[in-house]
């Protein structure tokens, strides 16, 4: 698939402002809506690697604690889909994605947490 046509089958995210940073930018128009667009991606992912009963009884922070433990246990899981988003990247993205990796991987790893939390919390909604 082209550039075009990957940037072009990305949903749009509300509430997006004017980013300060080049990395604020790539975290809000390439991140974002690429992880939105994958949720369901993700979610049967982290099913099929982590044993997850149907509909989680508890609150957000205890959410996220199970999350968090349960991506700690499976190394490769984080690996795997951090894998399955760069696939969606265009090349120069990919680039930018690979030379800000540091930085760009901590917000990645947040952000699929947050994401894996809400599925969690939410099933119908992944």
């Amino acid at each position: 698939m082209d550039d075009d046509s990957l940037k072009s089958i990305r949903p749009e995210v509300p509430g997006i402002q004017p980013a300060s940073s080049e990395d604020e930018a790539f975290f809000h128009e390439v991140m974002r809506p690429v992880l939105k667009m994958l949720h369901r991606v993700v979610m049967d992912v982290v099913r099929s690697r982590v044993k997850m009963a149907d509909g989680f009884e508890g609150s957000q922070a205890e959410a996220e604690a199970w999350v968090r433990k349960a991506i700690l246990q499976q190394p490769m899981l984080m690996a795997e889909l951090t894998g399955v988003f760069e696939a969606w990247l265009t090349v120069t993205e990919r680039a930018y994605f690979g030379r800000e990796r540091k930085i760009l991987g901590k917000k990645l790893r947040n952000l699929l947490l947050h994401r894996i939390v809400d599925g969690v919390l939410n099933p119908a909604n992944g």
